[in-house]
């Protein structure tokens, strides 16, 4: 039987993906075992540039300017 993997949105699909760090799972957002990871690279390997631009995981106002002249 196939598992089936479903994530809330972009930022669970990020942390989910992303590789295992002990901060992830004492937060508790980890992805729980390596096929569900798998299951989010791969869903993460379909969305587009274009969506992650479109739907920021946190505001921009959040991010300091790392651009300098």
């Amino acid at each position: 039987m196939a598992e089936h993997f479903q994530f809330a949105d972009l930022r669970e699909l990020l942390v989910c993906a992303n590789e295992e760090k002990s901060g992830d799972q004492l937060a508790g957002i980890a992805a729980r075992t390596e096929r569900e990871r798998g299951a989010a690279k791969r869903a993460l390997a379909d969305i587009t540039l274009e969506h992650i631009v479109a739907n920021p995981v946190i505001a921009h106002a959040d991010v300091p300017n790392l651009v300098t002249a």
